[in-house]
């Protein structure tokens, strides 16, 4: 047995989210952030070590991908551990041992994800656009203050 399907061409579309499938993305440059919330994500980026640093460089674009993978699967966790996968490699990360300088590394990780990796391929509606502002000013402002190893 044949099944038809109907389309209504003429009903109206829904205007409430539209996907650009275009290659623009947004990035946290395209933000309006202020200059404390950036300073303060940068400054937060940069508690490492050198050696840090080049890791962070060779190592977290991979980690970035895969975060953002699991996560297009409701896996709300799956970002963190992505990330706590990439610290626990000794031979990259030595200091994340250390439970105080794990959360360290962690707080530079967010911090460097948001600064370096950050970007929404899907054209969001203005509403949701102006909460990203407050969103990062929070989080700097919890990376800065109260990420703590407890």
């Amino acid at each position: 047995m044949t099944q038809h399907v109907h389309i209504d061409w003429d009903w109206p579309q829904r205007p409430a989210v539209n996907f650009d499938n275009s290659s623009d993305e947004m990035r946290l440059a395209d933000l309006d952030l202020g200059s404390g919330t950036r300073r303060s994500l940068r400054l937060v980026a940069a508690e490492v070590s050198a050696e840090e640093g080049r890791q962070f460089r060779r190592l977290l674009p991979g980690a970035s991908a895969k975060a953002r993978f699991v996560a297009r699967h409701w896996d709300f966790a799956g970002p963190a551990r992505a990330i706590d996968e990439l610290l626990s490699d000794p031979s990259a990360f030595g200091a994340a041992a250390h439970p105080v300088e794990r959360t360290r590394l962690r707080r530079a990780a967010v911090a460097r994800l948001a600064l370096e990796y950050f970007a929404v391929k899907s054209r969001l509606p203005d509403s949701i656009l102006a909460l990203y502002p407050d969103l990062f000013a929070q989080m700097a402002r919890f990376l800065c203050e109260k990420a703590s190893d407890g």
